[in-house]
């Protein structure tokens, strides 16, 4: 299964809605490209090279947006695209042993490496979801009470956990500013 996993080969096409058409623009095998797709671009670093680069999927261009990003000799599965946001590309890397990791965003117009070192309860502060000046985030989890019934009848109330949310700007995010501003659920609380 090694073997069949290794030798899986991806490609990016394009599809012509005009003509139906379909185009192959980009092939890789499995590890060598990480990727996510963005505003008609696919943006990926290459293993063999270290670098990050964009692929205009209408024209084509390559563009090399940064290099010497990460080693090509960390092992399949310990770097992974958690997806764009606001101009930056964000990538979670595991320690060798698999017990930690470390998110880092690339800035798809400077090329800049930083390391976003915010977490709460032992996980990195990821991006839920983004808006114009603010990112939604998950910065833990709490329990809340559930009307239920016990298998008698009897009406009891269930602690049920779900997702802390708080907004954060988005220069304090890319800052590691933790001004969080938080989100009161009415529905649940």
């Amino acid at each position: 299964w090694k073997e069949l996993y290794e030798n899986q080969v991806y490609t990016l096409n394009r599809y012509f809605l005009d003509t139906g058409k379909l185009e192959p623009i980009l092939t890789w095998k499995q590890g060598d490209i990480l990727g996510v797709a963005d505003n008609e671009k696919f943006y990926y670093w290459e293993r063999s090279t270290c670098t990050i680069k964009s692929l205009d999927i209408g024209t084509l261009e390559k563009r090399t947006i940064a290099q010497n990003i990460f080693s090509q000799n960390l092992p399949q599965g310990a770097i992974k695209v958690t997806g764009i946001y606001d101009s930056h590309i964000l990538f979670l890397v595991s320690d060798e042993s698999y017990d930690g990791s470390t998110l880092f965003a690339i800035d798809l117009s400077s090329g800049l490496l930083s390391t976003l070192k915010m977490q709460c309860e032992d996980r990195k502060i990821g991006i839920f979801a983004e808006g114009p000046d603010y990112f939604a985030v998950n910065v833990g989890e709490k329990s809340i009470p559930v009307p239920d019934t016990a298998p008698d009848g009897t009406p009891m109330e269930t602690m049920m956990s779900d997702l802390k949310m708080a907004l954060i700007a988005k220069e304090d995010y890319w800052n590691n500013r933790e001004n969080f501003i938080e989100i009161q659920d009415r529905i649940t609380e």
